[in-house]
């Protein structure tokens, strides 16, 4: 987390840059808060990093990943500044999380550039990639699954109020790496990266979709596949993803047309991002997966995630137990304790309602602490 030119480390922002080192990519999204905690998209970029493909060949980041997501940050850094933005909050997931040589690289982006990066654990980022998700989004209760490259958050909620999450290693990137080595995939890969996908999921304790709770997905992957689809439709002239509904025999059906193809020809598929040829399959195989351990009929889409939930929990207009992120000092370490707002997956009782309460509010993070979305 690091101050923007002229900025007062103890007066809140107006404009805030969110610097997002991903497993996959990495991306920088510049907001103005607004009346109402509200947020207006000034600026955002994205550079593609795969992290997560080099970390798991010797669960170290290599000179060459460092390298671009040091030229990522220069570049995300320029562009926060050049719209004008007080503050940057900075952090890494899943990649920077596992690898043992995760916290130097850390701590040299914030010696030589004064930017202070906070690894997010994987509690912290299914709390804020909830907080974003599901904000804007007319659902009450159910399970909000967020799939990145490296990792896969799932979170169970209730009216509107974080109770249970996983994070599990499912990231797209991670899994095509891992599973998918034919181009395209055998059907014996295919099988393979699906077993594996469903044991992790039912070992977590994750099961099916309680009476009423609806299935909520945000991430690239699942977003790229809304594309897909929306693109088959002449139902759907809108361009706007949040709130889009997927079916389950929908995910089923192009995840299958993306399989069969080489990646050459799957990165020509109407909706999908030129740099995602070589995970989507992994990604999709693992929402599949998802949708059948919970036995979903559909997903509802969010176009939102951890960048809009960092943003949204620092607001000057929803001050947090323990202070605002923006008031922290910057010589603060990289690492910072886990809040205890996520715990791990389990069904909740029926009187979860109180459960909820009593979680958000034994959070103890100088961070934003609250479970819950504005609406």
């Amino acid at each position: 987390m690091g101050h923007g030119p002229g900025g007062d480390p103890g007066k809140p922002p107006a404009i805030v840059a969110v610097i997002d080192l991903g497993s996959n990519s990495g991306r920088v999204v510049v907001y103005r808060y607004q009346a109402g905690g509200h947020l207006q998209l000034l600026a955002g970029s994205r550079a593609s990093l795969r992290l997560v493909r080099e970390l798991d060949e010797r669960r170290r980041l290599s000179q060459p990943a460092m390298d671009r997501a040091w030229e990522a940050i220069l570049d995300f850094r320029a562009i926060a500044q050049g719209a004008g933005a007080e503050r940057i909050l900075a952090v890494a997931t899943a990649a920077t999380r596992d690898a043992e040589n995760g916290p130097a690289f850390i701590e040299r982006i914030r010696g030589r550039l004064g930017i202070e990066v906070r690894i997010l654990s994987g509690d912290e980022e299914a709390r804020y990639g909830f907080l974003g998700a599901v904000r804007g989004l007319p659902v009450e209760r159910g399970v909000l699954f967020d799939l990145g490259g490296g990792s896969m958050q799932v979170s169970r909620f209730r009216q509107r109020r974080l109770t249970r999450s996983v994070s599990l290693p499912l990231g797209s990137l991670r899994l095509s790496d891992a599973f998918l080595k034919a181009d395209p995939p055998s059907a014996r890969e295919v099988r393979r990266l699906r077993e594996h996908a469903r044991a992790a999921l039912e070992m977590a304790g994750v099961g099916a979709l309680g009476k009423g709770e609806q299935l909520v997905g945000t991430g690239g992957t699942v977003r790229n596949l809304a594309k897909i689809d929306c693109r088959g439709r002449e139902d759907y002239p809108i361009t706007r993803l949040h709130g889009y509904e997927l079916s389950r025999r929908r995910v089923k059906t192009i995840t299958g047309l993306l399989a069969e193809r080489k990646q050459k020809k799957r990165e020509q598929v109407p909706g999908l991002n030129d740099d995602r040829g070589d995970s989507i399959v992994g990604g999709s195989l693992a929402i599949q997966a998802l949708m059948e351990v919970l036995e979903a009929p559909e997903v509802v889409v969010s176009g939102q995630g951890v960048r809009e939930g960092l943003a949204v929990a620092g607001s000057p207009s929803r001050p947090s137990v323990g202070g605002p992120w923006w008031a922290l000092s910057t010589k603060r370490s990289s690492r910072r304790p886990t809040p205890r707002c996520a715990r791990p997956w389990a069904r909740p009782p029926p009187s979860s309602t109180s459960a909820a309460a009593s979680t958000s509010s034994t959070a103890t993070s100088t961070w934003p602490t609250s479970c819950s979305p504005p609406t």
